[in-house]
């Protein structure tokens, strides 16, 4: 065997082997020699017939199976000589110079192909222990955590709502299709046995299809309403605790103290029940608190500013006294008289309490 490179460019190699057509033939002596053994002939018995008339008979067979073997051989012998690492599966090409194929399995000429491999670079792993790696952290914050689970659940919510308007339109439909049953049964088993059978078969079928449909609209449904109010009570929760931290009630007496005076201020303006209970939000909470404490300011009646004589009473009309108590009452007042806000009335508050 004759092995021969012909391209050595960057990670591609190619070689020419040629082996000769006696080495060939002697292992497909060979190859016959073993077969002897075990082929059963006519006219031979079993071990005793001749090599050249097995020649004749599988001969080319055996030179077929002799040439994939030696290719195979001579492939694999390149590799493992030069060291290589294949990238690809080799690629044999026949030299058509050499003969044909068909002279190579008859015995007429020598084997040569050529061979093109290529193969994987060779490289050496660097020492990392002195290598630093810079791993970028991304601060996610927990605002864009929450707006990330609330898009995927309006997802979820959306594909939902559309599953069950396509049950809703199916059950629709499927409802439309159905003839109507006749009007007695009785009399149409009497008259056809047979038919009413079938018939009130297929009504069966028809009306469980139906109620599959119904069944899956029914528990999509359901499912919508259970995420509904579990959404609710947390929402609820976490809106109630806002409110607390906000306006700082500490215990449970705190709360229920402002809940009690915040219901009772709600239900003097006209809220039902139903829109007390369903007020959630922490904003509209913490307004019904101060409407609460607004209205507690006025049910104790605090003591009024006198005025001047001949005035009317005003808030704020009255005028400034000697003690630095009264201008702070007074200011407290214009403050209120002008703004009319919750928190300038709780100056003022605060201020008559001191002056007791």
């Amino acid at each position: 065997m004759q092995v021969t490179e012909t391209l050595a460019e960057g990670l591609k190699r190619e070689y020419r082997v040629v082996v000769p057509v006696a080495e060939l033939d002697a292992k497909v002596n060979e190859r016959l020699t073993e077969l002897k053994d075990r082929v059963r002939i006519n006219g031979f018995r079993p071990g005793k017939v001749p090599v050249a008339h097995l020649k004749r008979v599988y001969g080319r067979a055996a030179m077929r199976e002799v040439i994939e073997e030696t290719v195979r051989e001579a492939n694999s012998s390149i590799v493992s000589d030069h060291g290589f690492k294949l990238a690809m599966d080799p690629q044999v090409q026949m030299q058509e110079s050499a003969g044909s194929i068909s002279d190579v399995v008859i015995g007429k000429a020598d084997l040569a192909y050529s061979v093109k491999i290529e193969i994987l670079p060779k490289f050496e792993l660097a020492d990392f222990k002195d290598v630093q790696i810079e791993r970028p952290i991304a601060e996610v914050t927990d605002e864009e955590v929450a707006k990330a689970i609330d898009a995927r659940g309006a997802e979820a919510i959306q594909s939902r709502d559309a599953y069950i308007n396509l049950c809703r339109r199916q059950e629709e439909e499927f409802a439309a299709l159905i003839p109507q049953e006749p009007k007695n049964w009785d009399e149409l088993y009497k008259n056809d046995p047979a038919s009413a059978h079938n018939l009130e078969k297929n009504y069966r079928a028809v009306y469980g299809t139906l109620n599959q449909i119904r069944a899956r609209r029914q528990a999509a449904e359901q499912e919508a309403a259970n995420d509904n109010v579990r959404r609710t009570t947390e929402y609820a929760r976490n809106e109630f605790n806002k409110f607390c931290g906000k306006n700082k009630l500490a215990n449970q007496v705190e709360v229920d103290k402002a809940i009690s005076s915040m219901r009772r201020t709600a239900m003097n303006h006209g809220f039902s029940e139903d829109e007390v209970a369903t007020t959630y939000d922490e904003r509209m909470l913490s307004v019904l608190l101060k409407a609460a404490k607004y209205d507690n300011m006025v049910a104790n009646k605090p003591f009024p500013v006198q005025p001047d004589r001949g005035q009317s009473l005003q808030p704020g009309s009255a005028p400034r006294v000697g003690d630095h108590r009264g201008r702070q009452m007074n200011d407290a007042q214009k403050r209120l008289a002008s703004s009319g806000r919750i928190d300038d009335a709780a100056a003022v508050i605060a201020q008559l309490i001191r002056s007791r």
